[in-house]
This record gives structure tokens, sequence and C-alpha cells, in this order.
């Protein structure tokens, strides 16, 4: 022991140890970058420009020999309100429907047909183009003044409506206000009603007010506001609804009645949202061909909502997949890094796994990768540069190693990796686990098994192949009385991803009440509740086997003492091999006696209360004592 003592007191003053008698991380590459300063990461990044998929559409009308047509149904519920056409030059990828949120009360239904190719002599392009251009003026006339045509995707409409140029030139223009009091039958064939005295404030024709003397002098026009929403992509707040019911007596003389027929002002109301609708599937397509194609992702359903924070405003977003996709990563990570260093100790493991997993070198990634023009971060925003929290960053690379898993289990979850963390060789979970297991195998293995292992398997309720790991598992890191048995310390740290894991996807899976997904912050509640020290300390000592024993009993003062078969319940931390330190024990005995004082009120909170007994796991308070 002298002779020991005296040489590492050798090393550590030739500087070839550390205070803590371990080898400098300075001579060996490995351990030194773990232990390196994990990269630190601003709070805001500045990326790039969120791709535009507009310019390369417009382009293609120059060059496309094909048109393709897709049949637009506007629907409320199961009824169809009106059909329209849509051309593209280029075929999109696939559409998914849409709801637009008119008002508080009225949802309706987009369903946007898979386009089919027409030849482009075929159709008159630049009727459809003009076509487009009378829509849009019809509600947003400002706008359009200056515009030129030359519109991405063009709209036409869908009914049968003989030649498309006669009747453009139907609906372009105005009526005479007295004309259509006098004559008009269908309210609905009627444009908006512009009041002019009111600087063209747009309204909605519903007939002649007739209760005056009857006269054309007298009548008025009967309207109702036209809605000013634009918006149609999120709900509309019951307390924020535009008040567009009560009727409105107009002046004919002070207004001007447009011939566009006002349904069709309408869906013009609905195109930009269409165009959100259609831009975002083209965006998610492009990455889903680009950055994301060694994945092989089953559509571009399963990627859109890990592209979006919550900020975008999108039909969903990234948060419960980054919830699940932490776990994975965090797994996949540690199992990775105990195979590939299996002398490592739990203390340099943890910092390279806080290397990989760091939400810098996450944001990195993203940014290395391109993948921050993909990201949808605020709603409608189209601006150059961005700045981006690197938390969003990151988030989204988790997100999308969560969409992977869901979409092809661990297989894609790693594909997923090698793309954004090149630098580590991802293997299988089968390969790592053979070379973890091969390694346990691979050691001395115990001349013979302790007496009491059967009774810890049935315990635990599993039968080790290699009882070195079950030895191990057991081991507190201050018992050093078998040579080259390592203690718990590297599997704890193996187990804890793994338990994170199991716990992250039975959570994930969850319905509540009423059948949705939970919300992410649930979720994180509720492994907070499984996922914790007292938690496990509580159930390692309530989870028993029962023994048989042997009791002294004297039923007669006077007689031979009798031996008196009998049963002694024990638990995990018995089975706990570790050197007699006074405060270890100390520690055990404590947090024992803890146990069966606070047991009943933790048993029944678990039985029959609502509330989860935090108060009474903050009492128990199991400590962990180190081997010094």
């Amino acid at each position: 022991m002298d002779a020991a003592f005296e040489a590492y007191v050798g090393l550590y003053r030739v500087g070839l140890i550390n205070d803590n008698l371990l080898p400098l991380p300075s001579y060996d590459g490995d351990t030194a970058k773990a232990y390196a300063e994990v990269a630190k990461r601003p709070a805001v990044a500045t990326v790039n420009a969120k791709f535009n998929p507009w310019p390369a559409v417009a382009a293609a009308w120059q060059s496309t020999l094909t048109v393709y047509l897709s049949t637009i149904r506007i629907l409320s519920g199961v009824t169809e309100i009106m059909r329209m056409k849509m051309y593209s030059p280029c075929r999109l990828p696939q559409l998914f429907d849409l709801t637009l949120y008119v008002d508080a009360r009225t949802l309706l239904r987009v369903e946007i047909g898979e386009g089919v190719g027409r030849v482009k002599d075929e159709i008159s392009v630049a009727t459809a183009n003009e076509i487009t251009k009378a829509l849009l003026t019809s509600v947003f006339p400002t706008r359009m003044k200056e515009a030129d045509g030359g519109f991405p995707l063009l709209f036409t409409p869908g009914e049968d409506v003989g030649d498309l140029q006669s009747w453009l030139e139907h609906v372009q223009g105005t009526h005479d206000s007295k004309d259509i009091l006098s004559s008009v039958e269908d309210a609905a064939a009627v444009g908006i009603v512009r009041d002019l005295s009111k600087s063209g404030k747009a309204y909605i024709f519903h007939g002649a007010d007739q209760s005056g003397q009857g006269s054309l002098a007298d009548m008025r026009l009967k309207v109702k506001k036209f809605p000013k929403r634009t918006d149609f992509l999120h709900r509309v707040p019951a307390n924020a609804m535009e008040k567009t019911d009560d009727f409105i007596f107009l002046d004919p003389e002070d207004c001007r009645i447009e011939r566009m027929p006002v349904i069709y002002a309408q869906f013009a109301m609905y195109i930009p949202s269409i165009m959100h609708h259609v831009e975002n599937a083209l965006l998610t397509d492009h990455l889903h061909n680009g950055v994301l194609a060694p994945i092989r992702f089953s559509g571009q359903a399963v990627v859109f909502p890990a592209i979006c924070a919550p900020a975008a405003r999108e039909d969903g977003d990234y948060q419960r997949l980054e919830f699940l996709g932490d776990s994975i990563l965090k797994m996949l990570t540690s199992t990775t890094l105990m195979a590939d260093h299996q002398t490592w100790h739990e203390g340099y493991l943890s910092r390279a796994k806080d290397h990989v997993v760091s939400n810098g070198r996450l944001a990195m990634a993203a940014q290395e990768t391109a993948l921050d023009k993909y990201i949808l971060t605020k709603h409608l925003l189209k601006i150059q540069h961005r700045k981006v929290s690197t938390k969003t960053l990151a988030d989204v690379v988790e997100a999308l190693v969560g969409a992977a898993f869901l979409d092809g289990g661990f297989t894609k979850a790693l594909s997923c990796l090698r793309i954004f963390l090149p630098e580590v060789s991802w293997l299988t979970l089968a390969e790592r686990n053979s070379m973890l297991l091969r390694a346990a195998c691979d050691s001395p293995q115990l001349p013979t098994t302790p007496s009491n292992f059967a009774i810890l398997e049935t315990l635990i309720g599993h039968t080790f192949m290699c009882k070195r790991l079950l030895l191990e598992a057991v081991t507190h890191p201050s018992h050093l009385s078998i040579p080259n048995t390592p203690s718990y310390q590297r599997l704890e740290y193996l187990g804890d991803a793994i338990l994170d894991y199991l716990v992250t996807t039975t959570i994930f899976s969850y319905k509540d009440r009423s059948q949705k997904a939970l919300q992410p912050r649930r979720m994180h509640t509720l492994r907070a509740t499984a996922v914790n020290a007292s938690f496990l300390a509580f159930r390692s000592l309530s989870r028993t086997v029962s023994i048989p024993i042997s009791e002294i009993a004297s039923p007669d003062p006077n007689a031979a003492p009798l031996l008196v078969p009998s049963e002694r319940p024990i638990s995990l931390p018995q089975f706990l091999r570790h050197a007699p330190i006074p405060a270890l024990v100390s520690a055990l005995n404590a947090t024992r006696d803890r146990f069966a004082a606070l047991e009943p009120a933790i048993d029944a909170a678990f039985g029959h209360s609502l509330v989860y007994p935090w108060q009474a796991f903050a009492a128990f308070a199991p400590e962990k004592v180190s081997a010094t």
C-alpha cells in the first residue's frame, strides 16, 4: 500500500494525474474533448431568410409545357358552397384539407384536389391571369392598382361558366344602382356595394328596401357589412367577432355596385390563406426532399409540425415532438458514448453527453445544414435576415428526431442524427447493445454466483444471463472487495437515459379525458412525477420479496425454544454492496426510518387522492452519499 501511495504521489508531482488522482484529460484526446467547456450559445442568432418557393414557381410559367389544374371545393360541413379551379406551372405536393375560420361561428373546409396535367397551349393562361387579377381587385383594389399580373398561382371559376373570356368581360365594371333596384332577382349575383361617401367602404347587397312609398326614387339599398377579416387561418375569439349581422340602408346615389358576384369576392378574400397553405406545403416538400432526404420520411405531414414554432400560429407546433425527440436523443447518445468508451467513468460520460446534446451544438447544427431556412417562427413573417432564438433552433432539431422516431422507430431517428450530428458514429441500438454485453461477458466472471442473486432476480423480475452486470448494478462505489468489479455508476448513467425514454414514450401516447393528446406542460409534469429521486427511492423500498426465515419461539418457559418457520420481506436497498462508511450507513438507516413513517400517507395519496404527494416526497428526501 505504501509503495502504491508513493507512486501516486510521484505521478501527481510530475503532473500526470489531477487532484482526484485521475489521469489528466490533456493526455487523452477524447477525455480532453469531454472535459472542455460545453459550448455556450447566444440567446439569439441571425439566421437565413425563410425559404421562399414563389420565385421558382413564377419563373416556371415561362418554361413549362404543362399546366396543372386542381379543383378547389369550399364546404360548410358536408355542403359544397362553391367550386374553383387553381392553375400551377408545376406539380404541387399533396395538399391536405384547410380549415378557414370565417368568424367565431363559421368554419369552412377547403379541399384541394391533386393537379391534373394539361398541355399549356390548351389553357388560356393569359385569361386565367386576368381573372385572378379581377378577383383580387374586387377585395384589394388599392393593392392591385400597381399589379401587372404574373401571379404564381391562378384561379378561375370551377363551375361551368362557359367561355372564360366572356365570363370575365361580363363580371367586370359596375352596375347602375337604379337598374339593380328595379330588376335584380338574385342578390347573390350582385357584387360588392361600395359606399363612395365613406371612401368606398364595402357591403354585401341583400335587396331593396321597400319600406317607403314604393317608388324607385324612395328605395334604398339593403346591405350588411362586408367582413374586414383577412386572416382566416386562426380562430376568432367570441369577444372579438366583427358585428356584420345588422342591416344597413344606403342611398343608391352614393354607391357603386360591382359586377363581380359577391361569392367570388368572398373567395378572393380566402386566396391569401390558400396561398399560405400551398407555400407551407412547398416549403415542407423542399425540406423533405432536400436536407431530410436520407431519413425518407413517409410524407410532409410528419415533418411540418416539427418545423413550426408556437409563435408561428400554424395548425400544430413542435412542442410535443421536441419533448419526445429530446428523450430519444439523450438515450441514443448515452448508449453510443458508453459503448464507445468502456473505460470511462460516469463523470466523463456525462460531460461528453452534454457536448452532444447541448442546445448550443443543436442550434449550430440547424444552421450548418441550412435547416434554419425552413423553420416557421412568426406568422406570415417575410424578411431577409431573421433573428431566431437558439433554443428554438435546437428544439426543431429535437422535434425532427422525435418525428423520425414516430415515422420509423430508431432506424429513422438515427438517420436524422447522422444528418445533424455527423461527428458521432451512430450505430444501431442492437450493435451498441452487443458491444456492451460482449464487454461485460468478456470480463472476468464471478467464480460462484452469490447465493442471494436468485432472490434479487425474483425481486427485479428478470434473470440475468451475465451475472456480472447484476453484481455491478448493486455495487456502491465504496465497495472494493472484489478486484475488477466496477460500481453501478456507469449503469446508472445508462439507466437514467433509458428510464427517461420509457417514461417519455409512455406519456407521449397518453390521451386526456376527451381523447386528445396531452399538452406539453402536462407531459413535463407527469414525467417529473415518475422520474425523480424521491419516487424511485420510495419504489425501491416499497417493492419487496418475502424470504423464508426461522424464528425462535418459547411458548413454554420451562421447555426448550422452538424454531418456527416464518417469512421476512426484503427490499432492493438491502442487496446493496457497500463499505461500512458511517455516513453511508447512517443515511441508509435514516432513509428507511423516514420511509416507514411516510409510507402510509404516500400509499394513501396514490390510492385515493388526485393530488400527487409532492409534500410527502419532499419530507422523504433520500440522501445520496459518495464513496468517500
